[in-house]
C-alpha cells in the first residue's frame, strides 16, 4: 500500500538526472508521471553562470517561486511582431515572491543574487511544450 509514495529531497532532486522536475510526463515512477502538470525543484549557485537562453512554454502556463536568492525573469509577448517591449520582475526569495505567466509570453531568467532556489510548476506536461528562442 505505501509502496506507491513516492519521497525524495530538495537538494537531490535539483541536481538529478532529471535537472529537479519530479512530477512529469515521464517520470521514472507511479504517481509522480503524469501529463496534467509539471513540478520542478531548482537551485543555482550563483557563481555558475545561468545559462537559460530565452524560453517559452507553450502549456497554459507556469507558476514560479523563489526560496531564496534573488532572480530576475524578463517577459515578452511570443510572438511579438509589433516589438512591444519586454517587462523585467524581480523573485525576491526572502519574500518568496512567486509570479504566474500564462501562455504567449518567453522569458529569459537571470540570477541577480545567489544562491537562488524555489519551485516552478508548469500545466500541462509534455515533451513538445519548451521552444527555445535566439536571445
Amino acid at each position: 500500500m505505501f509502496d506507491t509514495i513516492v519521497t525524495g529531497d530538495f537538494a537531490n532532486s535539483a541536481t538529478s538526472a532529471t535537472k529537479g522536475w519530479v512530477v512529469f510526463h515521464s517520470a521514472p515512477e507511479g504517481v509522480a508521471k503524469t501529463p496534467a502538470l509539471e513540478i520542478k525543484h531548482w537551485a543555482y549557485d550563483g557563481k555558475t553562470p545561468l545559462d537559460y537562453g530565452k524560453k517559452e512554454f507553450l502549456g497554459k502556463g507556469e507558476y514560479i517561486i523563489a526560496h531564496e536568492g534573488i532572480l530576475e525573469i524578463e517577459v515578452e509577448p511570443s510572438p511579438n511582431p509589433r516589438g512591444v517591449p519586454s517587462h523585467k520582475y524581480t523573485l525576491d526569495g526572502s519574500k518568496r515572491d512567486f509570479m504566474i505567466v500564462p501562455q504567449g509570453f518567453s522569458k529569459i531568467v537571470r540570477v541577480i543574487q545567489g544562491p537562488t532556489s524555489g519551485v516552478t510548476v508548469r500545466w500541462p506536461s509534455h515533451p513538445d511544450l519548451n521552444r527555445n528562442h535566439a536571445s
